[in-house]
């Protein structure tokens, strides 16, 4: 006997287009209903299409919704920007590093070169040596004043962008805090739905029992009423019976009375 294959091929081709084209499909495209349950584990999240608990980690599967999907899109740029903000102070203090580094040693050289000029003792030279000395001494007494200028504005440069590192960083956490105050309120509005909910789902329920409570009581009391009426009309029947043969035993007895006496 032979077993056609194709209705199998075809679920299967079903299965593989619905498991592949729909992957990343989480929303409905014409409701915007959320369609996907996620649960984060060890091992990373995992995805679902149906509620109900992982078979490998036991994680309960929630579901998907928008509120979770722009949650964690803030939570994505919120960290991003601090690594960018990491990434830009590190650099800016090593280039600080670097360029402080050359001022140093042109500091360094200027006070050893005040300190051979204080050590020289006057010695008799020409006009011109004199003068070209002079020359280069200020030269390089120039030279130090424009690195130390230089020093200076760039410590200025590097206060200024640290000013702004920690306006920045005033201004995250500020918003990390409306975040996370939005979501405590969140989190609160649900509680307080979930809450009214369940008042509503306990409310109705001692509703229903309360109702099947006054129809249990008034079924009992109504097969009480038919057990007192059955009872009533059992009384009048031998009250009924009890008479009937009164009459009879009567009638009877005047006939006995009435017929004549045989004679011996």
């Amino acid at each position: 006997m032979l077993v056609s294959t194709a209705p199998i091929g075809g679920w299967a081709l079903i299965y593989l287009l619905v498991s592949t084209v729909g992957a990343e499909v989480c929303f409905d495209r014409k409701t915007g209903a959320p369609l996907c349950y996620y649960a984060d584990t060890s091992k990373g999240r995992v995805w679902s299409r149906t509620p109900g608990y992982d078979p490998k980690f036991g994680r309960e599967y929630k579901l998907y919704t928008r509120e979770t999907l722009e949650r964690e899109t803030q939570e994505r740029e919120a960290a991003q920007r601090e690594h960018r903000i990491a990434e830009t102070r590190t650099q800016q203090r090593e280039l600080i590093m670097q360029r402080a580094q050359p001022n140093n040693n042109a500091a360094h050289f200027q006070v050893e070169n005040k300190q051979e000029q204080s050590n020289l003792k006057p010695a008799p030279a020409s006009g011109e040596k004199e003068s070209a000395r002079q020359t280069a001494n200020q030269t390089r007494n120039d030279e130090a004043a424009r690195e130390q200028e230089q020093a200076r504005q760039e410590q200025q440069h590097a206060a200024e962008v640290l000013a702004r590192e920690r306006q920045e960083q005033m201004q995250l956490e500020s918003q990390r805090e409306t975040d996370r105050r939005a979501e405590q309120a969140r989190r609160t509005r649900e509680q307080q739905e979930q809450i009214a909910l369940a008042r509503e789902q306990r409310i109705k329920q001692e509703e229903e029992e309360r109702s099947e409570r006054r129809a249990q009581q008034a079924c009992l009391e109504s097969e009480r009423e038919q057990e007192r009426r059955a009872e009533r009309e059992r009384e009048r029947n031998h009250e009924r019976t009890r008479l009937y043969e009164g009459l009879l035993n009567k009638s009877a007895d005047e006939l006995i009375k009435r017929l004549p006496r045989r004679r011996n």
